[in-house]
Order: structure tokens, then C-alpha cells, then sequence
């Protein structure tokens, strides 16, 4: 007996389409083919970055970096701070500081001032440093 397809004692339609395997290029029984961003039968003629989004509707056809800018050369930024790690300067923010770095972004927590106490540089020990310190300090409340 013949099947479907014209075979005796064949398996019947057993591709996709029916009895014969889909031409090659082709995704469905129609000849439509995939487009540049692998839908098939889409309109989308060009991929160029290859992020999936045809590049008639992509707001960054290219590389979009850490901080989110099309075509920015910020590798990284692990701290979310929205400055690129490459940028980052560490060293003492303070400018009372005898280590004070101008150009330091993140404080290292290795400030040195000329008199142990006298946190504000001006050679004194008074209300004033007392004042940054508890500005700072940022430890348990012991009245509860």
C-alpha cells in the first residue's frame, strides 16, 4: 500500500511540510526566510553589533559600556558609583589631612593629620575636630 507520499509501505509525511524536507535557507513551509536577527519571515535586513535588535530600532548599534554609553571605553565599575573603575583614585579625601589627595575620588580610610586629634590640619586639638569626628562616627548607640 502506498502512503501519502507515494511510497509503498512508506512512513507518510514526516518532515515539517509533508513529504518532502524543507529547501535549505528555508524556516517554514512557506519559503519565508530567517532574517538578520533570526526571525523567521522578519523584515529586519541588518545586525550589525549582533545584539539581536535589528538595526533599524537599536538606540546603540555597537558596544554600550559599564556605565551604559553606547561606544563608551569604561570597562568596568564593580561599585555601581556610576564612575569607571579605571577612573577611581584612592587615597585621602580629607583636606585637613598631611596626605590629602586633590584628586583622590574614594577615601582609603589612611588620612594622616600632624597631631592625633587635630582632624580638621589647623594644629589644634578643639571643638571643631570634635565636631568631625562625630560627623564620621558611625558606631552603636549605647543608650539603648
Amino acid at each position: 500500500m502506498e502512503d501519502e507520499c507515494g511510497v509503498w509501505n512508506g512512513p507518510g509525511a514526516i518532515y515539517a511540510c509533508g513529504c518532502t524536507p524543507l529547501p535549505e535557507g528555508d524556516c517554514d513551509c512557506y519559503g519565508s526566510q530567517l532574517d538578520a536577527v533570526g526571525e523567521c519571515g522578519g523584515s529586519c535586513t541588518e545586525d550589525v553589533d549582533g545584539d539581536g535588535v535589528c538595526d533599524d530600532v537599536d538606540d546603540c548599534i555597537g558596544f554600550v559600556d559599564a556605565l551604559g554609553v553606547c561606544g563608551g571605553d569604561c570597562m568596568s565599575d564593580c561599585n555601581n558609583n556610576g564612575i569607571c573603575d579605571e577612573q577611581e583614585i584612592e587615597g585621602c579625601t580629607y583636606e585637613g589631612a598631611i596626605n590629602y589627595n586633590p584628586i583622590a575620588l574614594i577615601d582609603d580610610g589612611m588620612c594622616e593629620f600632624a597631631c592625633a586629634g587635630d582632624l580638621n590640619g589647623d594644629g589644634w586639638i578643639a571643638l571643631a575636630d570634635m565636631l568631625i569626628f562625630l560627623t564620621y562616627y558611625n558606631g552603636p548607640c549605647a543608650a539603648e
